[in-house]
């Protein structure tokens, strides 16, 4: 019964037919069923790395049973599914890709909304191309169509590379991180693109590097400029600094920074190295002298929302400068008004001495701006994770740094 299929699918060979996950995929979304055959190995993957088992043919009997497919609506031109799946081991290369296809086509029917989702299907789909029969890395980039979904899938594979390549507790396995990396290396995907360029300068590990992509596809690496400066929280919204000011949190948040700079010498020293693939954030936070934590975050070009520099309060002194004129205003207006009913000469000159000094104060103040900070704050905003924000950095420096990711 397996004779005609059989002798079909070596002829296609020999004439040279795609057999690629695109061409799965074309043949199963008109296949009658194609969406049933999706469900039941999607379905049989998923209790497969659930349980961890190496095998997908579990309870096939009643997986075929529960979703209506029999040997005959198994059968495609590139293999039956059910026969493929009970070859185990002894599955042909094609076969796998088969495999490969459904359980991808079973992700693209539920796609991960959700960072956390992304980052389980990502472990299954790598977990289940490198311990099973299946193949769903190498056809999940032709299944997913381009856009959110797609993009955070392969970000959440890069960060299941870099806990393996970091040693991380519970991270996945040599397998599975050498063969995410072959599945990035080779997507056209814009969040492919990212991760590549993230891996490219994060990672130190060779193998994984030229999975990636070559040294020489990529290039030489772009020459980095690095800022120090000590790093802070991100910048407040006005609507929430101003419900911290009147719920008096605020105050209460500025003393216990003082407490923790001068009596814990609290210190967060950071280092930023700018490049033309992004942003490596080295910070640590130091208490009385003794380092208790170390911190480094990269931000790939393509990632970032906003990179751009800050002067904290750039006009305060005017500002600080009109208020003095306005209280002082009122004051000496008002001795000199009382003065002059009360005909007393002391009130008088009190009044036209608050209005001088006032004037005075405003003036003097009005001339600091021309005389601005030589340092800023840099803050960098990505799509995905914490916003970065590194205080006291030289200003010259800081617009040089920011050049480099434009260039």
């Amino acid at each position: 019964m397996g004779e005609p299929a059989t002798s079909s699918r070596v002829l296609a060979m020999a004439q040279g037919i795609d057999r690629s996950p695109r061409a799965i995929l074309d043949e199963l979304t008109t296949h009658p069923h194609g969406a049933a055959l999706a469900e039941l190995v999607h379905m049989l993957g998923v209790s497969a790395f659930d349980e961890r088992r190496s095998v997908l043919d579990h309870g096939l009997d009643e997986a075929t049973s529960r979703v209506g497919v029999d040997e005959v609506a198994a059968e495609t031109s590139f293999g039956n599914v059910l026969r493929a799946l009970r070859k185990r081991d002894a599955a042909t290369a094609e076969e796998r890709t088969l495999l490969g296809a459904l359980i991808a086509k079973g992700v693209a029917g539920s796609a991960p909304s959700t960072p956390d989702a992304q980052r389980r299907v990502a472990e299954a789909l790598a977990w289940l191309s490198s311990h099973t029969v299946a193949d769903p890395l190498a056809c999940v980039d032709a299944a997913l169509a381009d856009g959110f979904v797609k993009d955070g899938l392969y970000e959440a594979l890069g960060a299941l590379v870099r806990e393996h390549v970091e040693g991380r507790h519970g991270s996945v396995d040599r397998p599975s991180a050498l063969l995410a990396s072959i599945a990035i290396g080779r997507s056209n995907a814009d969040g492919a693109a990212r991760v590549r360029g993230e891996l490219a300068v994060t990672v130190q590990d060779t193998t994984i590097v030229a999975l990636v992509g070559p040294a020489t596809a990529r290039g030489p690496a772009s020459p980095q400029l690095v800022v120090s400066g000590e790093e802070t929280a991100a910048p407040r919204g006005s609507l929430a600094t101003l419900l911290l000011t009147v719920t008096f949190i605020l105050p209460l948040l500025g003393l216990a920074k003082l407490f923790g700079r001068f009596a814990l010498r609290l210190r967060r020293p950071a280092e930023v190295a700018f490049s033309k693939e992004g942003v490596t954030v080295r910070s640590r936070v130091e208490v009385l002298g003794k380092i208790v934590r170390e911190r480094e975050t990269f931000l790939a070009t393509g990632n970032l929302v906003r990179a751009a520099r800050e002067v904290r309060y750039p006009r305060l002194a005017t500002y600080v400068g009109i208020t003095c004129l306005l209280v002082g205003s009122y004051l000496g207006l008002r001795h000199v008004l009382d003065g002059i009913r009360a005909g007393s000469p002391e009130f008088l000159a009190l009044g036209i001495g608050i209005l001088v000094v006032s004037l005075a104060i405003d003036y003097a103040l009005s001339l600091l701006p021309a005389r601005s900070s030589d340092r800023c704050r840099i803050v960098l905003e990505p799509r995905r994770g914490r916003v970065v924000a590194v205080a006291q950095v030289d200003k010259t420096k800081a617009e040089a740094a920011l050049q480099t990711l434009k260039a």
